[in-house]
């Protein structure tokens, strides 16, 4: 009688054992579906603005016009700053790199708006990278442009990165 009731318990505790990681990945699923979510409709908006403010633009202009605009600045990474320590406890590596080459060329750039002259600063540089294309022997200053080049990598990252967490959301439980 007493082995079996021995081996009834050790039963229980194994179940218990068991059950209780079941509970805390189904708690950790829910969670890291909640954040994407989350970080998925921000970007949602982020998409947005920058259509509209693209659109206001216009076409014809150089893309660097896009950060120069005050509406630009209303890009969120709200969201984003209150979620990634917790994302990055729960997210797989390639989803926390998604959401890397995403959120940090926008909060590059969301910085490099505040500096002042920044249109200036970038109109410049835009100009100097011409000159420097045309005139490949001449010595140009400035001719590196940070402006386009985290628009760039943003842009690209918008297309990539929501479809990512789409697919990530999109697999069964």
């Amino acid at each position: 009688m007493n082995a079996e009731v021995l081996l009834a318990g050790s039963v229980g505790a194994l179940a218990v054992f068991v059950l209780g990681i079941v509970r805390e990945w189904w708690r950790n699923e829910r969670e890291r579906r909640g954040l994407l979510v989350l970080l998925l409709a921000e970007m949602e908006h982020n998409a947005e603005v920058i259509q509209t403010v693209s659109e206001r633009v216009g076409v014809d202009r150089p893309i660097e016009d896009l950060i120069g605009k005050i509406n630009f600045a209303t890009l969120k990474v709200r969201t984003w700053s209150k979620v990634q320590g917790r994302a990055a406890a729960l997210l797989p590596g390639d989803l926390m790199a998604a959401l890397d080459e995403y959120y940090s060329p926008l909060e590059t750039l969301l910085t490099l708006v505040g500096f002042t002259n920044m249109d200036s600063d970038s109109f410049d540089r835009t100009l100097r990278g011409e000159f420097q294309e045309m005139k490949p022997d001449w010595s140009v200053a400035l001719t590196r442009n940070p402006y386009r080049e985290q628009l760039e990598k943003l842009l690209g990252a918008q297309e990539r990165t929501p479809a990512k967490i789409e697919e990530y959301l999109a697999r069964p439980r």
